[in-house]
Formats: structure tokens, sequence, C-alpha cells
């Protein structure tokens, strides 16, 4: 039977918010992944099922070496600065497409979103591709956070970011 995350932060962490690994398939729902310096969620070898989940990274909200299976919609995606939403980096399975449709990617523009998914689109090396559409451009549905508590988390995360940044 898969993990169960059910409902839970995950927040201030280095290299990822919520790292699922060695095969074991998840079923991550309504947990809020945030302000993390790595990935928000890093996926090795694994299966993923979730929904009603909030994740934000400084550098990639979800970061693919190795995906088992994805069943995960109705998710709202985020990423500050320079960071992607997505990235896959596995380049020796045969080549596959990860389905992530009906998600939030933090904007309606399809162009904008696909320039922030680092695939087999953008590396033909790569051979797995992210298929986002179709895609939600509003709120989450289901979702238990407001787009005013999410905006906060945003400007809490850049005026922490502008607090140590040395330039």
């Amino acid at each position: 039977s898969p993990a169960e995350i059910l409902n839970c932060t995950f927040a201030n962490h280095g290299i990822a918010g919520l790292s699922i690994s060695s095969n074991v398939d998840a079923n991550v729902q309504d947990c809020m992944i945030t302000e993390t310096v790595g990935a928000g969620m890093n996926i090795y070898g694994s299966g993923l099922r979730g929904f009603g989940n909030t994740i934000y990274s400084e550098s990639c909200a979800l970061f693919i070496d190795a995906l088992g299976f994805a069943d995960f919609q109705n998710n709202h995606f985020l990423a500050g600065g320079d960071g992607l939403l997505a990235r896959v980096v596995r380049d020796w399975d045969d080549p596959a497409v990860i389905n992530l449709p009906n998600n939030n990617w933090g904007t309606d523009d399809q162009a904008q979103i696909a320039a922030l998914i680092h695939d087999r689109v953008d590396d033909p090396n790569l051979n797995y591709e992210i298929n986002f559409e179709p895609f939600l451009g509003g709120p989450v549905q289901g979702e238990h956070q407001t787009w005013s508590s999410v905006k906060a988390m945003f400007e809490t995360w850049a005026l922490h970011t502008r607090a140590v940044r040395v330039t």
C-alpha cells in the first residue's frame, strides 16, 4: 500500500521539502510545502498520487528523477526568483510522457508554463516529457489555502531572500 502523507506542512528545508524515493508509492494530499531552497518535492523511482497540495520552491517546485506513475492533479505549483516549476533529469529510460494535467502552475499562460518546465522539449537527451495540459488558471478546487495566504507566503519569502542576498 502507498505511503499516506496527508494535511502536512513542510517548511524551511534545504535540499527538499518532501523527498519520495526507493520505489515507494506515495499519496500526498492537502499538504503545504514551502520555503525550500532546493526542490519543493523530489521524486525518485516512485509512484505519485495526490491532490490539493501547494508546492513552492525558490529553485524547483517538482524535481523528477524517475517516476513510476503519476496521478497528481488539482495542485498549485509556485517557483520563486529564477526557479523552475518542474524539472526532469532522467536520461536512460525509455521515452515517456509524465501526465500532470489539471494543476495550477501559477499562471494561465501556456507559453510561460512551458518555459518554466525543463524536460525533453528543452533537452533531447532527457527521456521524460511533462504534459501539463489542460491546466488550471485559477485557485485549485478544494484547496484550503486562499490566494491571500499564498500571496503572503510569497511576499514573506521575497522579503527574506532580499534580507540575506549579497549583491
